[in-house]
């Protein structure tokens, strides 16, 4: 009778509840990023309100739980940049009541290299070149 009760759980249960937990780990993921991409469509209809289509912020959460919004526009209209973090700040607050952490990175845009610069001096300029402005905060952004 042991046998064939353990028989049953190697072959029937046990393939079973592998197949639950892989199912419940995808809808698990599918709705972590759905949840990402409609904070992504709050931010930017709260930026294209104000400014319209200029700007295309990407929404991303990290591993700790915390949010992070980047947009790519000129640092030097320091005018435009506070009022993006701000819309920004309160689109997220308004999608998610309890927002916990919250980083808002505003960087220069790229710009396309002249042809005969190699790949590898793009990613070094990419990666060295670029001026990044940063905030983060909790339920009110602060400069760091």
């Amino acid at each position: 009778m042991l046998i064939i009760l353990t028989t049953v759980l190697a072959v029937v249960v046990v393939p079973a509840s592998v197949v639950l937990a892989l199912l419940l780990l995808a809808e698990s993921a599918q709705r972590a990023r759905e949840r990402r991409i409609s904070r992504q469509v709050a931010v930017t209809d709260a930026i294209d309100a104000e400014f319209g289509l200029l700007l295309a912020p990407v929404v991303t959460r990290r591993r700790g739980g915390a949010w992070r919004v980047e947009v790519a526009m000129p640092l030097d209209q320091t005018a435009m940049v506070g009022r993006v973090v701000a819309l920004a700040h309160a689109a997220m607050q308004r999608a998610e009541p309890r927002l916990a952490s919250l980083d808002v990175v505003v960087r220069a845009p790229e710009i396309d290299a002249a042809p005969s610069i190699d790949v590898a001096d793009r990613r070094h300029q990419r990666s060295h070149g670029g001026e990044v402005v940063a905030w983060t905060g909790t339920t009110t952004s602060r400069a760091s």
